[in-house]
């Protein structure tokens, strides 16, 4: 899955707004999911703070990093352990987006 999402992610910077909408949107899905094998019964909204909400824990951000990590095939850096970039579905994404774009250079 990786594989697949390193292809996508490495061609966004060329696309169309309205294309690169639809990968976003697929990154989402991809981070919604994960989210909901661990938070089982929350409808979580993209803007929902889960560490505010008390959903998780740190142990959790630490399987939330391991899955970007694998999921995206990127790896996460010290200076990318900020809470503000895992405390949303959208920051989660924003996050995933700027590390492939920055993997293209």
């Amino acid at each position: 899955m990786a594989e697949r999402a390193g292809r996508v992610f490495t061609a966004t910077h060329r696309l169309r707004p309205e294309t690169k909408q639809m990968y976003t949107e697929e990154i989402k899905v991809q981070i919604r999911t994960f989210l909901g094998r661990v938070l089982r019964n929350h409808e979580l909204q993209d803007t929902a703070d889960i560490f505010a909400l008390g959903l998780v824990n740190s142990l959790f951000a630490m399987q939330l990093v391991q899955f970007v990590e694998h999921e995206f095939g990127m790896t996460v850096e010290d200076e990318d352990l900020d809470v503000d970039n895992f405390n949303t579905v959208n920051a989660i994404a924003q996050l995933i987006e700027r590390k492939a774009s920055l993997q293209l250079f």
